[in-house]
């Protein structure tokens, strides 16, 4: 699972391969709050549809009509939303992305040995392959030792979601 701050309007491509995290970061992000079993559901029933030449915007649509082949479009409005972060889609008017979520945090940056913030909610951290490598009780003292260097899809029970990127 990888993460991408780039914008999918603003970019250029040189090769089939390039810029493959733009589409991997919203995969990831959603498999944060789908699971991983979900989300490769997802993906590989939409690859039926994939073709030679495909944009971006293309495969996220599959991604929808996967999402609605195996679960009704329940998880439409999370796809979506997080297809729009990198303009890989367009937020559509009167989706939940055009209304502020409570549920939502913005994401950290912290030093290796600086305490965490967020455990005050009990959550788990998965490390850039999908695995979870932290699981924390409300209330819960940690600090960012507990993770070697690098970036973390972070969960918590209250349906927050953010990326904490460690540094040493």
């Amino acid at each position: 699972m990888g993460f991408s701050t780039k914008d999918y309007s603003q970019l250029t491509f040189s090769s089939i391969y390039s810029h493959t995290d733009v589409f991997a970061d919203p995969l990831g992000v959603s498999m944060v709050s789908l699971g991983p079993d979900a989300m490769d559901r997802i993906v590989l029933e939409s690859m039926y549809n994939f073709s030679s030449f495909m944009t971006m915007p293309q495969a996220a649509n599959w991604m929808l009509l996967a999402d609605t082949v195996l679960n009704g479009g329940q998880n439409a409005s999370l796809l979506h939303l997080n297809f729009a972060a990198r303009n890989i889609l367009s937020p559509q008017v009167g989706q939940p992305e055009d209304l502020p979520s409570s549920g939502t945090a913005s994401d950290r940056w912290v030093a290796g040995n600086a305490r965490l913030d967020f455990t005050d909610v009990e959550g788990m951290a998965f490390d850039m392959e999908g695995r979870r490598v932290l699981t924390w009780r409300a209330g819960a003292t940690l600090d960012a030792s507990a993770l070697p260097a690098g970036i973390y899809a972070i969960q918590r029970a209250d349906g927050s979601t953010f990326r904490l990127y460690v540094r040493p």
